[in-house]
């Protein structure tokens, strides 16, 4: 592809946000033009070890830590339950028919809810090895790997539990483990 680097940068700066993801995956020539661009809106992370590791990783790209201004740590917390407690439980991703009426054989239905708790419980058993110091070192590191860094925002999911579409690592999440977290205006923990 022989695009000038700038036609790209400028092609880049037009996109949104799922755009400019999408527009990165064409070639190398368009993930370097629009590395810079990524976190032109901020950086947002679930505070969950798994987000918080992707997270680490991703600002070891210096394009893209270097240009981070703002961080936005989103407060999750999931119910903890046994299989019979999430086969029922009112926050099942779907709804509870989703175990029912969604798939048209009853083989396929348990394969996928099997795949689905096992998914669950690996989560939860994840965030529930956590450690504060451990957690404490992860941030102090992700928040030394960004030199510009004017704030951060912790906050609650509330916006997202209504439109899990428009946080693409919480909705694939909760695809995976069907299940919505809590709604808690409490943030302390995170904090």
């Amino acid at each position: 592809m022989n695009v000038p680097f700038e036609l790209l940068s400028c092609i880049a700066s037009e996109l949104g946000s799922n755009d400019l993801a999408n527009f990165r995956l064409a070639n190398r020539a368009c993930a370097n033009a629009a590395v810079s661009l990524i976190p032109r809106h901020g950086i947002s992370v679930l505070n969950t070890s798994r987000d918080i590791k992707e997270l680490q990783d991703v600002l070891q790209h210096p394009g893209i830590a270097n240009n981070v201004k703002n961080l936005r740590v989103f407060h999750v917390q999931w119910p903890v339950c046994s299989r019979q407690e999430w086969e029922t439980h009112h926050l099942l991703f779907g709804g509870n028919g989703r175990l029912q009426h969604q798939f048209p054989s009853t083989t396929s239905v348990r394969q996928l809810s099997d795949k689905a708790f096992a998914a669950y419980q690996e989560h939860i058993s994840e965030q529930e090895s956590r450690r504060y110091f451990d957690e404490v070192s992860a941030l102090y590191d992700i928040f030394s790997l960004l030199p510009n860094l004017t704030s951060i925002q912790v906050s609650n999911m509330h916006e997202y539990l209504w439109n899990p579409k428009s946080n693409r690592r919480y909705y694939k999440l909760q695809q995976s483990i069907w299940l919505s977290p809590f709604y808690s205006s409490d943030v302390t923990r995170t904090v």
